[in-house]
């Protein structure tokens, strides 16, 4: 072998030792972030990762249009979406759907089997609530039995087609509300195609009630986030100056969604009426204050925060333990907490 031949050989046993060779260069990546109104009535912060400034302005039209899109999918007031015209179409046949749709409504009865503290054909009955948060006025109890009538999922059916989909509501009188679990999908689909996009360590908050936390941050363990106090918002415990939050938390690659009395509701004679209810009596439920829950994507947190949060606590706790991936923080009307072991609450009242 000659003295050039041997040479080569010894570069390429070089190249093919591990920690030898030729390094690919990583870019650099700065932390930009911004905050916004978008669809879905939501007010956006996000935190991202990025290469420059243009390719964060991408990111942020992405997160703007996807936005955009579950507006035009499950926003059952505006009359153009595809909730809207599924329950305009109630007891007259299947109604030409987006797959996406489709599968968020499957998705939403394969959650319901486990928990029917949420039930998406009960869109009757939370319209009367929507009224009443409009008119101050709780809906009369005969309204609500005669509602309650009518929200059977067996009503409800999917059906494929080569390119699209079939949904049919039986009951003429049903009409379905995903708002319970529309913005978790909306910020899980943004999720996976900034993944797809190459960002891969962000931090999207969707109204403060469904946020991802994706990756780590340079140089820390996670995400801090806060966790918000009840009592900021809504003092119902009666104590002087309550906090702003309970403490912080700190995730990566999990998801956070957050169910409380205190983000829409209407007062009457003294009682307080939240916006999530019971689906055993059709009334707002009022079991605890909020609940917080971490899970894998944000559909699943935005499902169980309202499942934990609309049954008693006794049940919620044994359904918390019993399903992977989810971990959750209960505020009581009292001001105390529980959380599942994996919930960890770090710091204090600010």
């Amino acid at each position: 072998m000659g003295r050039l031949q041997t040479a080569v050989l010894y570069v390429l046993a070089a190249l093919l030792l591990p920690g030898c060779g030729i390094k690919e260069e990583r870019p650099e990546r700065s932390r930009y972030q911004t905050a916004f109104l978008g669809s879905m009535d939501t007010v956006v912060r996000f935190t991202a990762y990025c290469t420059d400034s243009a390719e964060f302005d991408r990111a942020c039209e992405l997160v703007k249009e996807e936005l955009e899109q579950a507006d035009k999918r499950y926003n059952l007031y505006r009359p153009d979406s595809e909730l809207a015209h599924i329950n305009a179409g109630a007891g007259e046949g299947p109604v030409p759907v987006d797959r996406e749709v489709a599968a968020a409504i499957e998705t939403c009865r394969a959650w319901q089997e486990k928990s029917p503290a949420v039930n998406i054909a009960m869109g009757s009955v939370l319209a009367l609530w929507h009224t009443a948060r409009q008119t101050g006025e709780p809906p009369a109890q005969a309204a609500i039995d005669e509602a309650m009538g009518h929200i059977s999922i067996q009503a409800v059916d999917v059906a494929w087609t080569g390119d699209g989909a079939w949904v049919e509501l039986a009951d003429p009188d049903m009409s379905l509300d995903m708002g319970g679990v529309a913005k978790g999908l909306a910020a899980q689909s943004i999720a996976d195609k900034l993944a797809q996009s190459g960002i891969s360590v962000f931090l999207l908050d969707c109204g403060t009630s469904t946020l991802v936390c994706a990756g780590v941050p340079p140089g820390k363990e996670g995400w801090s986030v806060a966790v918000r106090n009840p009592d900021a918002e809504l003092n119902l415990s009666g104590v002087a100056d309550p906090p702003e939050t309970l403490g912080q938390i700190i995730v990566k690659d999990r998801c956070i969604g957050t169910s409380g009395d205190y983000q829409k509701y209407f007062e009457k004679n003294g009682i307080f009426y939240s916006h999530i209810l019971d689906s055993q009596t059709g009334r707002p439920a009022s079991y605890v204050r909020a609940v917080t829950v971490l899970a894998p994507d944000a559909g699943t947190a935005d499902f169980y925060s309202t499942a934990l949060f609309a049954q008693p606590y006794e049940q919620a706790r044994e359904l918390a333990e019993n399903t992977p991936g989810i971990d959750a923080l209960w505020v009581f009307h009292d001001g105390s907490t529980a959380s599942t072991p994996g919930f960890v609450l770090e710091g204090g009242p600010e």
